[in-house]
């Protein structure tokens, strides 16, 4: 069956000396399912809110919806904060553009948000500064839920789109109340305790366990053998899941090998889907193109999400793009775009993609990584923790039946007037693509493509 899915989990470690702590990212859904580990440390799954463990160590929240919220928009200041994290980390993530990406910004913000939300002083300061938590904390915590509540809504089978958050804990760890408080109200996030100190590994498999089931099964298995220790205190675990079929579906009859530049080497010939004139919201300027296809929503008719494809004009040229494609630049290509008629080639594509991401985010927080520096108080007083391992893993799957996402950039346009209705938009080298919510603008995964063939 063609179809286009993504997932990813991210998640954060938080260790200390002889004490260890996990913190892994958020989600919008709470919950996780039966695990390896002894039934007295049980977790729920996605799908339900009971109550875990034993009665001293569950937390207050287990099985209590959150506060239902009137309704509210997202500010335009969250929004173009968490752009600029997005892009900024695909940089760093591959800064000369020489493998396939795919990872999800919205996850790794809203784990490392969670997390931040129990920081202190000097450690809170720079996780602001280096995750572009620009909004006053209570703000900030307000729009990721906000985010929650706008995403969940559109939840269901066409597309399928699910997030869900929980934090685990050793069973012998006393939380800040105020902490797991803000945690339930606006992130949704279930809490409870497992045995890091007595059964690591009972453990690792009750993690694992929920973060199968909150990807429908397609990452089996995040934490490895022995990844667990001990001396852990603490796991936030996120996991988004996203399905989408594209409003005009491409036709397999029309699918045929074809040349793709790769960064080394001789083209490649890969499977490329063709489109003869679809209706897509386009704009080009001397150096780029940029398409949007929008994904089929069963709730409205109309589509709600999109997948965004930018196209460097040089063959060699999506370093050079990447480093200087920024917020506002995106955001004024999706203005510009105007529908027309599109002959697209697109190859299909497959990516996985794990990463460890501590050395990546120390630089510009050291003081989370630092054990005698990190100020985690806001989370628990009963162990001195800080943040030892940021682990991320997504998987996206491209092809005739879905995926729409759109961008666009206002700087040098081309202005398409009536005598050009129609365009042609081939992918036949390395470009960057997004998978964007329509309504609030938040990129939900973030990638570029190098080689086609490669998994």
């Amino acid at each position: 069956m063609n179809k286009v899915r993504a997932w990813s989990v991210v998640l954060g470690c938080v260790a200390i000396g002889c004490a260890g702590a996990v913190v892994a990212p958020k989600t919008i859904s709470s919950a996780a399912p039966k695990s390896s580990a002894s039934s007295s440390d049980a977790v729920p799954s996605p799908s339900t809110s009971a109550p875990v463990a034993s009665a001293s160590s569950v937390s207050p929240f287990d099985g209590i919806a959150p506060p239902t919220k009137q309704p509210r928009s997202l500010s335009p200041a969250f929004v173009q904060s968490n752009t600029t994290f997005a892009l900024a980390l695909l940089r760093k993530l591959d800064p000369k553009a020489t493998s396939n990406v795919v990872f999800s910004p919205s996850s790794i913000s809203a784990a490392l948000a969670m997390t931040y939300a129990g920081a202190k002083g000097k450690t809170a300061t720079e996780m602001a500064k280096a995750m572009h938590f620009d909004l006053p904390p209570d703000d900030l915590h307000a729009s990721f839920a906000t985010l929650n509540e706008m995403l969940d809504a559109k939840g269901g089978d066409d597309p399928e789109l699910h997030v869900a958050h929980r934090l685990f804990f050793d069973k012998t760890t006393k939380l800040d109340g105020a902490f797991e408080k803000l945690l339930h109200e606006d992130y949704a996030a279930g809490v409870g305790p497992v045995n890091f100190k007595g059964d690591p590994e009972g453990a690792r498999g009750t993690v694992n366990d929920w973060v199968k089931e909150a990807t429908k099964g397609l990452i089996p298995q995040i934490l490895g053998p022995k990844s667990v220790k001990s001396d852990q205190r603490m796991l936030v675990a996120d996991a988004i899941y996203f399905k989408g079929k594209w409003t005009q579906q491409f036709s397999p009859g029309e699918t045929a090998p074809k040349p793709f530049a790769v960064p080394i080497g001789k083209p490649k010939n890969v499977p490329t889907m063709y489109a003869h004139e679809n209706d897509y919201p386009y704009w080009e300027t001397a150096d780029l193109q940029i398409v949007s296809l929008p994904y089929r929503s069963a709730k409205d008719g109309a589509h709600a999400t999109s997948m965004i494809i930018v196209l460097p004009r040089a063959t060699e040229g999506l370093a050079k793009l990447e480093a200087t494609l920024d917020a506002d630049a995106l955001n004024g290509l999706l203005k510009n775009s105007r529908v027309l008629g599109v002959h697209l080639s697109l190859p299909k594509f497959v990516t996985t993609y794990s990463k460890q991401l501590p050395a990546i985010l120390k630089p510009d927080m050291p003081s989370a990584f630092d054990a005698g520096k990190a100020d985690f108080s806001g989370i628990t007083t009963d162990d001195k923790i800080f943040l030892s391992q940021v682990v991320h893993q997504a998987h996206i799957e491209v092809d005739e039946e879905g995926t729409v996402a759109a961008a666009a950039t206002a700087v040098g346009g081309v202005v398409l007037t009536s005598a050009k209705i129609t365009a042609t938009f081939k992918a036949d080298h390395p470009f960057l693509y997004a998978i964007r919510d329509d309504a609030t603008g938040a990129i939900l995964f973030l990638g570029h493509v190098v080689d086609p063939s490669m998994k």
